[in-house]
């Protein structure tokens, strides 16, 4: 920041400009960086519920080959439902911690933004009572050129006159 409203060069238009144009960049950034992260996650969790899902079907087949009673069955697949819900409940809880720490870093990224914006106003409000200063003193210094130019035009348009006034002075060919 301290850059762009160092020298007087720049409209303030422009170095609002110049600043709006970097925030949107960091905010893209950090959107893609967001994106990112969640497609991540988003793959992690899928493939740990495949892998889960074909665990449990390779069981469920190991199972179904070997000989047993009513009340195996039904312990086995008791068992096997309480472990897919302790996973997905699990899934779940992380999911949500996920969205969570999502939502933190949105926030603080926003926080973070909104100070740099509240910054940067109190420093372009102050370059541009600098710019216009800067502006009205250039103003002012071209203003006073020429009137210093017009006065020396004054008065070398006196001293002529005096000049002019006088009787002019017949020159003969030289030798006379």
């Amino acid at each position: 920041m301290d850059g762009l409203v160092s020298d007087l060069s720049r409209t303030p238009s422009e170095v609002r400009g110049k600043f709006s144009s970097i925030v949107n960049k960091k905010r893209d950034l950090f959107n893609k960086d967001m994106t990112k992260a969640r497609e991540q996650f988003g793959k992690i969790q899928k493939k740990e519920r495949d892998e889960f899902t074909k665990e449990l079907a390779d069981k469920r087949k190991a199972f179904a080959k070997t000989k047993s009673t009513s009340d195996e069955r039904k312990e086995f697949y008791d068992e096997h439902e309480s472990k897919r819900k302790d996973f997905y409940e699990n899934q779940k809880e992380k999911r949500d911690q996920f969205e969570a720490d999502m939502r933190d870093k949105r926030k603080n990224f926003d926080d973070y933004i909104r100070s740099k914006t509240d910054e940067f106003n109190q420093l372009h409000r102050d370059y541009t009572k600098r710019f216009d200063e800067n502006k009205k003193a250039l103003a002012d210094q071209k203003k006073q050129a020429e009137l210093k130019k017009k006065q020396l035009q004054q008065d070398l348009d006196k001293e002529y006159e005096a000049i002019r006034k006088q009787d002019p002075t017949i020159l003969g060919p030289a030798g006379e």
